[in-house]
């Protein structure tokens, strides 16, 4: 939705936005905080299927969208959901590396139904807890001191 174009508009009722899907870029978030300001609230969202669509939410500070670019960071764990950014020795990366991001928790699924062979592949027991499954994402991400 292009909210720059005078025939949309949000009801009085709505109060809060949560995207996903697609990566959110800071100049969206800052077309939205222009347009509609700061009285709905608006989360970045970010799951994989394998992880019951969403693992993570971010909530982006409308008030600090001028100077920002790129990607909006995907967030912290919700609820009974963990996260790990790895190396390839399944070690925490520290702050500023890039490492695969592995979600674990109640709502990962058991692998694919009928697709032993690709479930061996995307799914690891956890190496810190050996209780639960990890699936593998695919996105290269590094973590924030956030």
């Amino acid at each position: 939705m292009d909210l720059s174009q005078s025939k949309y508009f949000l009801p009085n009722c709505l109060r809060l936005v949560v995207v996903g899907s697609e990566q959110v870029r800071w100049e969206k978030v800052a077309l939205w905080q222009k347009y509609v300001g700061q009285h709905i609230k608006l989360l970045n969202a970010y799951g994989p299927t394998e992880a019951t669509i969403t693992a993570t939410i971010y909530e982006p500070d409308l008030r600090k969208t001028e100077n920002q670019t790129g990607g909006v960071p995907i967030g912290c764990p919700i609820a009974n959901t963990q996260v790990y950014i790895l190396d390839k020795n399944l070690q925490p990366v520290p702050v500023g590396v890039v490492g695969e991001l592995y979600i674990g928790g109640n709502g990962v699924a058991r692998g694919y139904l009928n697709r032993p062979e690709l479930t061996q592949e995307r799914f690891i027991d956890n190496p810190f807890n050996y209780v639960e499954t990890l699936y593998i994402t695919s996105p290269k991400l590094y973590k924030l001191g956030i």
